[in-house]
């Protein structure tokens, strides 16, 4: 039976709704929109973080399919023809909430402090109530102290973020259809990858020999574009950096970081398809998700 409770009245919606008291009172994202109140909404911790919510849902893999499902929802189905296919559905978004709530509260709270200036994120991490500062810790503890740069820390955790949403599931469930999968397996979690990546990046040497790696990296552009070589541990060097140096630096880094992170942690990471892309189109158009709202066609925040 079709659990018709408002969706932000859902159980499993609470955490989202909770966030409305996080920050004194400051926004929350419900996975179809971000809402900030007025009273914080220049607020830039408040606004980081649910914008990293945003991000998540507009341009991850799974997290889109996930945003589908819940403008569908909030629509109740309306635009859904075979109304038989609601209970599935619901299941589906139960199943796909709790397998990424972790992983989402996580990269909010951590990637919101680190846009700040190195010397501000304790500052920031204390304005947190204290299940959110668990958050920031899960990533901050085991990374922190070994990645010198607030820069360094941003790219590793987004390579993480992006890895722990895109994973096999996209494509198995839009080449499903029109069945409806309705439960994912071990390495489709969002929350189970982020915990499997982190095992690896804090066991043994890894996190050493990936540094040398990203050093020799970033020696490699320098060199070859005529800049001066620097210390990717050092806040200031990253700062001084001439822009372009930087630019290409951060994509390089993040690319290598993608393709490590998933064979060192042994999960595949989803590899863009073109028919991918049209299955998705037809799945959103299942929800009235038109060409205005598609993913494809949302500004991200960053």
């Amino acid at each position: 039976m079709r659990d018709t409770m408002p969706l932000m009245e859902r159980p499993i919606f609470r955490a989202f709704r909770e966030e409305a008291n996080v920050i004194s009172t400051g926004g929350y994202h419900d996975g179809v929109s971000t809402n900030i109140f007025l009273n914080h909404g220049k607020d830039p911790l408040v606004n980081l973080h649910e914008n990293v919510h945003d991000r998540i849902f507009s341009s991850c893999p799974d997290a889109r399919i996930l945003a589908v499902l819940l403008f569908g929802e909030r629509k109740e189905f309306a635009a859904l023809e075979d109304k038989r296919a609601i209970p599935k559905f619901s299941e589906l978004i139960n199943a796909m909430y709790s397998a990424s709530e972790f992983a989402h509260e996580v990269f909010a709270t951590y990637l919101s402090i680190k846009v700040f200036h190195i010397s501000e994120h304790s500052a920031q991490a204390m304005r947190y109530p204290r299940d959110y500062q668990k958050y920031y810790e899960f990533l901050s503890v085991p990374l922190d102290e070994r990645l010198g740069s607030s820069y360094l820390q941003y790219l590793v955790a987004n390579a993480l973020m992006v890895n722990s949403f895109s994973t096999p599931f996209y494509r198995r469930f839009l080449r499903s259809l029109p069945q409806v999968i309705t439960s994912l397996k071990f390495d489709e979690n969002p929350n189970q990858r982020l915990i499997a990546m982190m095992d690896v990046l804090g066991s043994g040497d890894r996190l050493d020999r990936l540094l040398a790696q990203l050093q020799r990296i970033a020696d490699e552009i320098s060199g070859s574009n005529g800049f001066q070589t620097w210390n990717l541990q050092s806040e200031d060097a990253w700062i001084a950096a001439n822009g372009q140096e930087r630019q290409l630096i951060e994509y390089a880094i993040s690319n290598f970081l993608f393709g490590w992170i998933s064979r060192e942690a042994r999960l595949e990471m989803y590899e863009f398809d073109e028919r991918d892309s049209e299955c998705f189109i037809k799945f959103a158009n299942l929800f009235g998700y038109g060409p205005g709202l598609t993913p494809e066609n949302r500004t991200a925040p960053f």
